[in-house]
């Protein structure tokens, strides 16, 4: 194998190990955004959340990998619930920009603890996990952590899929996010939608954090978020507005877009490598801006 297929498939894998961490973060969002038509900002900071809590578990309290892992998502999880009980509930039903100032707010809110909790220092490392070391596959590296990554996150994504397809609870989901007032008059209690599409969403950026927590070396910042978050937004309008399948589309699309522009500039071009590989996924947001305007998946 030559060295620029080496390149290009090292490239390939690193993009949807980071893929997967985008599409979980933006699936959540989609769904919260399905179903409160306001986009929370605050969501990108539960995957940065629950990667310290990750390691405080781990380093605190000795859980194993996955005790840190549960404990970790359940409490992430019982703070999106929170958030909507104590933040968005109060207000709906209001001005939407009441609801946008409250996503913006939660973003700096959880950002400040986080800041507190690490006095604004980066973690490395991460939890002790029960397995170690990387594999090498004809010159292609990928740590056994990120390879969990992989396989973990398509078996999240079908169950995501399952539960809002295939399920009375998925379908009142669906219900509340078409048409709020004829969900309402079918006896769809809105309220617990909301509940359940907060837990899951939240769940999802938890399980996201919980394994960029456990790669080895993996630096976990208080800030992670911000372009994390930027991200998800790109993500969720590239797909389309309210489209899951966009969503995780979307997700691996900017990893791979990342990755390889990154990887292979970086070994031809260093002057537009790494450095710059923030920048690509919002050209690639421009350009379908003006090709399709409504995203991959989403409505005209």
């Amino acid at each position: 194998m030559g060295k620029g297929s080496e390149l290009f498939l090292q490239c390939l894998v690193n993009g949807f190990v980071v893929g997967s961490s985008y599409t979980l973060v933006a699936l959540g969002l989609t769904m919260i955004f399905g179903v409160l038509r306001i986009p929370n900002f605050g969501h990108g900071n539960l995957l940065m959340l629950s990667a310290f809590m990750t390691l405080f578990s781990g380093r605190l309290f000795g859980f194993p990998y996955w005790g840190a892992t549960l404990f970790s998502v359940v409490l992430i999880t019982l703070i999106g619930v929170l958030s909507y009980f104590l933040l968005f509930r109060p207000v709906k039903g209001t001005s939407p920009l009441n609801m946008l100032i409250i996503a913006i707010g939660l973003y700096f809110l959880l950002e400040a603890i986080a800041i507190f909790l690490t006095k604004g220092q980066t973690l490395w490392g991460s939890v002790p996990i029960p397995w170690h070391g990387t594999i090498n596959v004809s010159g292609i590296i990928i740590g056994i952590q990120e390879l969990v990554i992989l396989i973990f996150t398509p078996i999240l994504i079908v169950a995501v899929y399952t539960f809002v397809f295939r399920t009375k609870t998925g379908s009142s989901i669906r219900a509340v996010a078409q048409d709020p007032m004829a969900a309402a008059l079918l006896g769809i209690r809105e309220d617990r939608v909301m509940v359940v599409t907060f837990a899951v969403a939240s769940a999802l950026a938890g399980v996201g954090g919980a394994m960029v927590g456990g790669v080895p070396g993996q630096a976990i910042t208080p800030t992670m978020a911000s372009m994390l978050t930027a991200k998800a937004f790109i993500i969720v309008i590239l797909g389309g507005l309210g489209s899951m399948t966009g969503a995780v589309m979307g997700g691996y699309l900017i990893g791979l877009t990342e990755s390889l522009s990154a990887g292979m500039l970086q070994g031809y071009l260093p002057l537009l490598g790494k450095g710059y590989a923030d920048a690509y996924a919002f050209i690639l947001l421009l350009i379908l801006v003006i090709v399709k305007p409504e995203g991959l998946f989403g409505e005209k």
